[in-house]
């Protein structure tokens, strides 16, 4: 994905010690576009001796590190381009440079710009365009909200895609083969539920689950933690009982590297719908996801 630098806020530092601080925030926001396979350009306009602070010898050789980053984006042709192409911005735009960016990002029909999260020269989230070759650009301020959009775009298709976002967003949550095959079978079921609804599940299960099994939670249970997501997020989940695992144990057990787990805690959808079994395995110290297809046989029937 192309993601279009608004370099407003950076143009308008006036001391080398904040020049400092918005270049790290640009780092940030660099190493989140790249982790993704994304790329970030800038105007071929923009130069490092446009920046107010690069008055001196001296600001050049403590800034002249941060500054090879800039080497590393592409350069993005600005040319001539008419104010036709769009017929107005909502909300409208009155900073030129910023207007001339969502200009090329129509252009070239990217939807993706960024800008530094105290920008005011484009606080918006989002301009939508009118008579125009894209409807909206999306302007993204942190990097957050640049993983929030690589998770939900392009809008996976499948729950065979909506595992793959998962495992590629949250490295520490890992599919198994036999919750890839389980699921396949429960495809109507989940596209029912919808894609975006179990990303966000999955989204909730990284930020909470896993600083808890990692013991970087302290003075909470895992039905604490499970009566959270209940509460917070309306995600129903629990452990399976142990009578249902004295009965029917083996159909959710799973080999991993040789060794037998018990999958008992679980996420459930509708009363037949499918059941996403996970378990954290210590040595591993990930979250693994076992069956997820249909609902399994328990003791209450």
């Amino acid at each position: 994905m192309d993601y279009y630098f608004n370099e407003n806020a950076l143009l308008q530092e006036s001391s080398a010690y904040c020049l400092k601080g918005t270049l790290k925030e640009f780092k940030e926001l660099y190493d989140e576009t790249e982790k993704y396979g994304g790329k970030m350009w800038l105007k071929e306009t923009f130069s490092c001796h446009d920046l107010k602070a690069f008055t001196d010898s001296e600001n050049g050789k403590q800034l002249a590190l941060p500054f090879q980053l800039f080497g590393k984006c592409s350069r993005l042709t600005v040319g001539h381009y008419t104010e036709n192409a769009i017929k107005a911005m909502k909300p409208d735009v009155s900073d030129p440079r910023v207007r001339e960016l969502i200009y090329l990002c129509n252009r070239d029909e990217n939807e993706r710009m960024i800008s530094l999260a105290g920008d005011t020269s484009a606080p918006e989230k989002e301009y939508f365009l009118l008579g125009a070759t894209l409807a909206r650009v999306i302007n993204l301020r942190t990097a957050a909200e640049i993983h929030d959009y690589n998770l939900m775009n392009p809008f996976p298709q499948s729950i065979g895609e909506v595992f793959e976002r998962v495992e590629k967003m949250y490295p520490d949550i890992v599919f198994t083969k036999t919750a890839v095959k389980t699921a396949a079978t429960r495809e109507s079921a989940y596209r029912t539920i919808g894609y975006g609804r179990l990303l966000d599940i999955f989204r909730r299960i990284n930020e909470k689950m896993l600083p808890f099994y990692r013991g970087e939670v302290s003075g909470k249970s895992e039905n604490d933690i499970f009566q959270e997501l209940r509460g917070m997020y309306n995600i129903d989940i629990s452990p399976e009982s142990q009578k249902t695992l004295n009965l029917y144990g083996k159909q959710r057990r799973l080999t991993i590297d040789g060794v037998e787990y018990e999958f008992s805690n679980h996420i459930k959808f509708k009363k037949d719908a499918c059941r996403i079994y996970f378990r954290f395995l210590e040595d591993k110290k990930k979250i693994y996801i076992g069956h997820s297809g249909k609902h399994l046989d328990t003791a209450d029937g």
